[in-house]
C-alpha cells in the first residue's frame, strides 16, 4: 500500500493498473495504490473501502487475514520505508485508528524490528525499523572514519618529541 503522492513517476503505476495488477483505494479521506495480491489485506483492513477500477484479488493471493494481522503487516511495511516516525503520523498516514497502530507497533518492537526511542530530537516517541537504523550507523561510522587520516611518519615524530619534552 503506497499513497498516492509517493508513486514512482513515469506512468509506472498506470501501467500497473492497466494490466490488472495494481488499484487505488480511498479510505479515512486518504488514497493509496495497492497491489493485486494484497487487496485481501486492503479489504480486511478497510472494510468498505472503495476500490477503483474495481479490481479482484488473484487466486495466488494470500489468505485474508485477521484485522490485528492485517494491520500488523500493513504497519510493517510502512516502518521498512520510513525514517523515525510517530506513531500518531503513521496513524494518520495510514487511515487507521492510532490506538490499533500502537498494538502493532509494539508487536513489531517485540519481534524486534522496531526500535523505540527519540531519534530525530522531536518532541515525544520515535519509532524506527531497526535494519535501517543499522544502515544509517554504519554509514555514519564509514564517512567518520574516511574523515580520519594517518599522518605522515615525519609529523608523528615531531609530535611525540614534544609531547615528550625532548624538542630542541
Amino acid at each position: 500500500v503506497l499513497p498516492v503522492g509517493e508513486a514512482p513517476a513515469g506512468g509506472l503505476m498506470d501501467a500497473l493498473v492497466a494490466t490488472g495488477r495494481a488499484t487505488r483505494h480511498s479510505a479515512g479521506g486518504r488514497e493509496a495504490w495497492v497491489a493485486a495480491d494484497r487487496i485481501p489485506l486492503v479489504r480486511v483492513a478497510y472494510p468498505g473501502a472503495a476500490l477503483d477500477p474495481p479490481l479482484e484479488a488473484p487466486a495466488r493471493a494470500p489468505a485474508a487475514p485477521s484485522y490485528e494481522d492485517a494491520v500488523w503487516l500493513l504497519v510493517g511495511a510502512r516502518a521498512d520505508q520510513s525514517a523515525p516516525f510517530a506513531a500518531t503520523r503513521l496513524a494518520a498516514d495510514l487511515a487507521l485508528p492510532g490506538g490499533d497502530v500502537e498494538i502493532a507497533l509494539a508487536r513489531l518492537e517485540s519481534e524486534g524490528r522496531l526500535l523505540r526511542g527519540r531519534f530525530s530530537g522531536a518532541a515525544g516517541e520515535e519509532w524506527w525499523e531497526r535494519r535501517l537504523l543499522q544502515r544509517m550507523q554504519r554509514a555514519t561510522l564509514g564517512r567518520l572514519r574516511q574523515e580520519i587520516a594517518p599522518v605522515a611518519v615525519t609529523d608523528y615524530l615531531r609530535f611525540l618529541a614534544h609531547w615528550q619534552h625532548v624538542a630542541p
